[in-house]
């Protein structure tokens, strides 16, 4: 997420992410952190119209979302036009919960979603094994979760994420480096390296191209 989304300072979102694309170009995808505020402004989001975009992300737990889901289906509308994912936010309260967007997925099933975090765990678990649109990520997600998924047949539509740096308003006394590597070896250990370069390249490459 960028910090001029964060602050909806957007006079330079561009050039932020210009920044990052030139370190490694080929391997930067930019998804789009869209707000309440950016959805009312810029009603088909056209101000991304410019700007690289392999998807967009939705947290309606925080951003002053309405109530109903109805602004997240003009975003998956938009986004179905596009051709491109929609990564939401799962986790926090009962409206932000994996089953509370079951019937978006439904009505979306040709559009991929991406449950960031599959939080909680089981009604990511019940979503996925009704929509097979639905794919999870595993930023900041325990380990034991991870092996939930794989155990019910989902590695395919796993997406390693590590929510770097969200370490640092939780544990900030940890090291960022250390604390990433280690994640990824405890990832590793649970479910070997060939799962892991699964969810971790095979199946991003699936969803957001190579």
């Amino acid at each position: 997420m960028s910090l001029s989304i964060h602050n909806h300072d957007l006079s330079n979102y561009g050039n932020e992410l210009y920044e990052c694309i030139k370190i490694i170009p080929d391997a930067v995808k930019i998804i789009h952190w869209v707000t309440y505020r950016i959805l009312t402004e810029y009603p088909n989001l056209e101000f991304f119209d410019d700007i690289p975009c392999s998807a967009f992300k939705v947290h309606e737990y925080q951003n002053g979302w309405p109530s109903g889901k109805k602004s997240i289906v003009r975003i998956l509308n938009i986004a179905r036009e596009r051709n491109i994912p929609v990564m939401i936010h799962t986790g926090g309260n009962k409206e932000s919960n994996s089953s509370a967007y079951l019937n978006i997925c439904r009505k979306f099933k040709d559009s991929i979603i991406i449950l960031a975090h599959g939080s909680p765990i089981h009604e990511t678990i019940e979503v996925m094994t009704e929509c097979e649109n639905v794919y999870v990520d595993t930023a900041f997600m325990p380990v034991n979760d991870l092996q939930l998924l794989i155990e019910n047949k989902f590695e395919n539509r796993i997406i390693f994420g590590s929510d770097y740096p969200i370490n640092r308003y939780f544990i900030p006394e940890k090291n960022d480096t250390d604390w990433y590597l280690e994640n990824i070896n405890l990832y590793v250990k649970m479910i070997g390296t060939e799962m892991f370069s699964k969810i971790s390249n095979e199946n991003f490459i699936k969803v957001f191209g190579s």
